[in-house]
């Protein structure tokens, strides 16, 4: 009796071990499952903050560049006027010139037919 009780022990402690063994394998599987998965979050996470810091920079440059071409339009508007001013002034000149020259060539023409007597 004795035998037999320990013959049964001893098939229920190579039942435990062999549990316990399968449990130890589960678990070293699901640490590295674990750990892969924690490792591919982390990439994830750091490829998302490399893309956030692109776009950050993107988006910075884009407005320098916004501010550049509306200054640059602010400057263009600013120097037509400027132009269109000089050429108001310049036609200005002109024709305050051309009236004078005419009514000094008119009164030269006038003394001219003074001088001859012309009606």
């Amino acid at each position: 009796e004795f035998g037999r009780l320990q013959r049964n022990l001893m098939e229920l402690l190579q039942e435990q071990k062999f549990e316990l063994d399968r449990l130890r394998e589960k678990g070293v599987e699901l640490e590295c499952a674990t750990a892969t998965s924690a490792n591919a979050a982390a990439l994830t996470a750091s490829r998302a903050k490399d893309n956030e810091r692109q776009s950050n920079a993107m988006f910075n440059k884009q407005e320098e560049l916004m501010k550049f071409q509306f200054m640059s339009m602010g400057l263009s508007y600013f120097s037509s006027l400027n132009m269109l001013k000089e050429m108001r002034k310049i036609n200005t000149d002109t024709t305050a010139s051309a009236i004078v020259n005419s009514a000094e060539t008119a009164a030269a023409a006038a003394a001219a037919a003074s001088a001859a007597n012309i009606p």
